[in-house]
């Protein structure tokens, strides 16, 4: 059974690649995140198709980052050692695997097309292997550097003792390729992984150096922390300088059940929580792209954010479709391409783009920058105002559109974080009027029995709640919110994990929701509970393996992630909870 703790990502912010615990590539979508997979065992152990890699004898494998993104994996066996370094080259479609070993290795691949539903023909040249696309020039080609090869098979290549490279390359036409003339353009395996190590270490010292010390945290946490950012920075797809939520499809919710979704999209939500992570992080400029980005797909005539995702290229997503050959992970079907989710008008989503600049604003004092750019500010806030009173699908994106109070509180946000822009370049805030009678109307009607609730015609607890003194909508020792706090902890915590709530209109939530263990580490740090803050952060990355990549959904019986892997705005919330958190221990003095 494949466990998704076990996996490791790596990336090039033009794709990525996932790598299990046994050093296989079980996923490596081509040309790009959201393309097919050229191995696709994540989601059918039998079909998928991997690179994998083996010694004559039994080993035991241990496995770290060398660097941000880049994945170092050591082979342990009687006869000697071996060690696989993997990479994604900076600028190409290609996955480089760097081997070093004193025992024979075998390396086996098998690459297929659109998601293991066609077979290539296979050809065996000099030096490598050539993958290709009936009917079509379209290819993967295989290229190895060494002079340790023992045999190059239709899907295999035994090197002996010694050390090389294979070069694993996707070509739109292969005559165009590794083993054409063209191919002396393609990288040098040595200069693209010196230069890909520079890259990566550059990227996140240059950032490091200007954002917040961690130090008071546990060694752990400050591990977790730069691992987050690096992860995070990794998602990026780099031509339209935004992230993917995750690099994955269809790992489910739950074992078995419906809920698979692909998440190869650039969500405004989790776009804006890792946005204001990498400003407060120091990480200025990945900040600014990801605003940048969300302000070139605004639309000035409709609903700002008409849709709650978007491509890679900021256009409108591929309609959803089922992969109907694929058995999904674990046996979950179905596995789907595509995010029906498009079409769904989700509110809250205004609130965050509008609290990601605010905070851009706040943290730089750009306020050139913001001078540009008010009239975006101002159409956003015009068309909350308006159209404030719609019902929408909410954050947890449900079926049935009610008046979520989260939502309605992200609105508030929207026209507050506008008034406030507006007071620092001098202008009026005119929204005043619009944000007391919003907030009104969530006290009448987002409250009952003393509480809030998860929406005016539900009396439900809903975990998002927790976000409300967070954005300063009340204070965190309002008596409305101690008694909603006090809520939350009694019919939502599970063994320090928080599910998001207790139903839907799909059924049962089934686990606990990672994201909202960093909410309520976040409330706790505001309430100056840092003990309890601490452990809840602490339980979260209990559940990690070595990598410390952060997924969905908490699978607290065995202790695994569930959903797609690894998540941003876990990541990109967690950032923010363990800066808020570091600082109140130096407060505290501890």
């Amino acid at each position: 059974m494949l466990r998704i703790n076990g996996l490791w990502f790596i990336s090039n912010q033009i794709t990525s690649c996932l790598v299990n615990a046994s050093a296989e590539v079980v996923w490596l979508p081509l040309p790009r995140f959201d393309s097919s997979a050229a191995f696709c065992k994540l989601l059918d152990e039998k079909k998928g198709g991997s690179f994998e890699v083996n010694t004559a004898v039994e080993s035991r494998i241990e496995q770290r980052y060398l660097c941000p993104n880049i994945l170092e994996s050591r082979f342990f066996t009687k006869d000697g050692n071996a060690v696989i370094v993997d990479f994604l080259p900076f600028g190409e479609t290609a996955l480089i695997r760097k081997f070093k070993t004193d025992v024979p290795l075998t390396f086996r691949l098998s690459p297929k097309f659109n998601y293991a539903g066609e077979a290539p023909t296979v050809e065996t040249v000099r030096d490598g292997i050539i993958f290709k696309r009936q009917s079509k020039q379209e290819g993967f080609e295989l290229r190895v550097f060494s002079d340790s090869v023992k045999k190059i098979g239709k899907d295999v290549i035994e090197v002996d003792r010694g050390e090389g490279y294979l070069y694993f390359l996707y070509s739109e036409d292969v005559s165009k390729g590794a083993f054409s003339d063209k191919g002396i353009v393609f990288a040098y395996p040595e200069e693209a992984f010196s230069r890909a190590k520079l890259e990566w270490e550059q990227i996140l010292s240059s950032g490091k150096e200007k954002g917040p010390s961690v130090y008071n945290l546990s060694e752990k946490l400050q591990e977790a922390y730069t691992r987050s950012l690096s992860t995070i920075i990794g998602l990026f797809y780099l031509p339209s300088g935004a992230p993917v939520a995750a690099p994955t499809t269809s790992l489910p919710e739950t074992i078995g059940g419906p809920r698979n979704w692909d998440y190869r999209f650039i969500w405004v939500r989790d776009s804006c929580i890792m946005a204001e992570a990498l400003i407060k992080a120091g990480f200025t400029q990945f900040g600014t792209d990801i605003i940048g980005f969300l302000l070139r797909v605004m639309d000035m005539s409709s609903k700002p954010f008409d849709q709650p995702l978007y491509a890679l290229d900021g256009l409108s997503p591929k309609p959803e479709v089922e992969i109907g050959w694929l058995d999904g992970f674990n046996g979950s079907k179905p596995v789907r391409v595509g995010n029906a989710a498009y079409r769904q008008i989700q509110l809250d989503i205004e609130g965050f783009f509008m609290h990601a600049l605010y905070t851009y604003v706040n943290e730089t004092k750009d306020i050139d920058f913001l001078r540009r750019n008010f009239k975006y500010v101002e159409y956003v806030a015009d068309w909350v105002s308006k159209n404030w009173t719609m019902k929408d699908a909410g954050i947890w994106e449900e079926s049935m559109q009610q008046d979520f109070t989260f939502s309605k509180v992200m609105m508030w946000v929207t026209l507050s974080t506008a008034g406030r822009m507006a007071e620092v370049i001098g202008k009026e805030d005119r929204w005043k009027g619009d944000r007391y009678r919003l907030k009104d109307w969530i006290f009448k009607n987002g409250v009952k029995d003393g509480h809030f609730v998860k929406s005016a015609s539900d009396a439900e607890m809903d975990a998002a709640l927790l976000v409300l003194p967070l954005l300063d909508f009340v204070d965190e020792k309002d008596p409305l919110f101690s008694a909603t706090l006090k809520i939350i902890e009694n019919e939502l915590v599970k063994q320090s994990y928080i599910f998001r709530y207790k139903k839907d209109t799909i059924g049962e939530a089934m686990h606990p929701f990672s994201l909202c263990s960093t909410w309520l580490s976040r409330v706790y740090t505001k309430l100056g509970m840092v003990r309890e803050a601490e452990k809840t952060m602490s339980a979260l990355y209990d559940v990690c393996g070595k990598s410390l990549l952060l997924g969905e959904h908490i699978d607290i019986e065995n202790k695994d992630f569930l959903g797609n892997f690894p998540q941003g705005f876990v990541h990109g919330s967690a950032v923010i909870a363990m800066i808020e958190l570091s600082d109140a221990i130096k407060k505290q003095g501890r």
